[in-house]
């Protein structure tokens, strides 16, 4: 008798723990573009739309140490990509990178190239704010003590979205860049830190809704 009721104590705890899991996985966070400030979302914003965001007005892209002394910095760069996927529910919306530029016209301190450009994925955190992660590897190189390769995995957590309408929406950047090629003058982590603002779709809403 006193086995029977163990095992449906147990019974009970496994069933406890998987309604604990299920739980757990319906409330994970969604990830949707809206154009509307509205959970679930009212107005996706379609696949295929280019998704441009530009270095705001005054600020610098900039790479540190991990005291925070810079390293380099851009006075310009642009994120730009195309809406991959927009799912609805527990789904995540992907931007895949087309141009990862840095320094026109010469605003670098250092030469600095793009060579993967990889992919961003949109989760939703709350008030329309979100969390960007990169979703595929993105790589660029920085030429300063020598040519050093500095990226970002798939999973690395970029920085946060602010939402908003037209460049009022603000992706900060504070992501921590491991070296992925080069000599022992490449330090294996540095930082980057940064501020762009959505300059295209202009005039629309970016908000990250949960479903």
């Amino acid at each position: 008798m006193r086995r029977i009721k163990m095992l449906g104590f147990a019974g009970m705890m496994i069933a406890a723990v998987m309604a604990v899991i299920g739980m757990g996985t319906a409330s994970a966070a969604g990830g949707v573009l809206c154009s509307t400030a509205t959970t679930p979302c009212g107005s996706k914003w379609p696949t295929g739309t280019t998704v441009d965001m530009s270095l705001q007005n005054g600020t610098a892209s900039r790479v540190t140490d991990t005291s925070g002394n810079t390293i380099e910095s851009c006075s310009t760069s642009t994120i730009k990509g195309s809406l991959a996927a927009n799912p609805d529910a527990s789904g995540t919306a992907t931007v895949t990178i087309t141009e990862l530029t840095w320094g026109a016209g010469g605003s670098c301190t250092v030469t600095k190239d793009t060579i993967v450009l990889g992919a961003l994925k949109f989760e939703s955190e709350s008030s329309g704010n979100g969390i960007i992660y990169a979703d595929a590897k993105t790589e660029w190189t920085i030429n300063v003590f020598s040519s050093c390769g500095y990226g970002v995995e798939a999973g690395t957590k970029l920085g946060t979205l602010k939402e908003g309408t037209g460049t009022s929406a603000v992706f900060t950047v504070n992501a921590v860049i491991k070296k992925l090629n080069g000599g022992f003058l490449c330090p294996e982590t540095e930082k980057w830190v940064a501020e762009y603002v959505l300059t295209s779709p202009p005039a629309t809403t970016l908000y990250v809704s949960a479903s």
